[in-house]
């Protein structure tokens, strides 16, 4: 029926695993990330002059995995209750959104902050952006009790911060 597998429906279906899975996960990413930074270049983040700018940094991305993670949630929910088909293929093409976003906010951590590689960042963040609006748009069409564009605009708004920073990452770095 669907290209992506039971556990990623099973995980959704609980509102504490589909918040809890990417926050852990998101944390794991980010926690190895300062520890890559940190061997790469003998500086802790706190030390470091570039992306992330301020320590709210952290607290601020970490509070987006479950928003991110409940509107997937809601997404399911709406999934298991459509009646038609259309209603059927729209929930699973945010769900699938919503999984390749998670992907793409795992790797991006390693990526910038870990290794150092903005300009790859950049792409990964610009495709982050994109797939982040997209899902948005498609789960505000959703049949869900809350409208999960509530819990979906912050996390826009914040990658698109995200994506200057990385854009101004990328521009200092051809100056130097």
């Amino acid at each position: 029926m669907s290209t992506i597998p039971d556990w990623c429906f099973s995980v959704c279906r609980n509102p504490a695993t589909a918040m809890g899975l990417p926050l852990a996960l998101g944390f794991l990413s980010g926690y190895g990330s300062a520890e890559m930074r940190s061997k790469r270049t003998g500086q802790t983040l706190k030390s470091q002059t570039s992306c992330p700018t301020h320590p709210a940094m952290t607290w601020i991305w970490n509070a987006m995995y479950p928003l991110a993670g409940y509107a997937a949630y809601l997404t399911v929910k709406d999934f298991d209750a459509a009646i038609t088909p259309l209603e059927t293929n729209n929930a699973l093409a945010a769900f699938k959104l919503y999984w390749v976003q998670l992907g793409l906010n795992l790797l991006w951590p390693p990526v910038f902050v870990g290794q150092g590689q903005s300009m790859v960042g950049l792409g990964i963040m610009t495709c982050l952006f994109g797939t982040v609006a997209a899902m948005t748009a498609k789960m505000n069409n959703l049949f869900t009790p809350v409208n999960t564009t509530w819990f979906l605009a912050p996390y826009l708004g914040f990658l698109g911060y995200n994506l200057y920073e990385n854009f101004v990452a990328v521009k200092n770095s051809q100056h130097a």
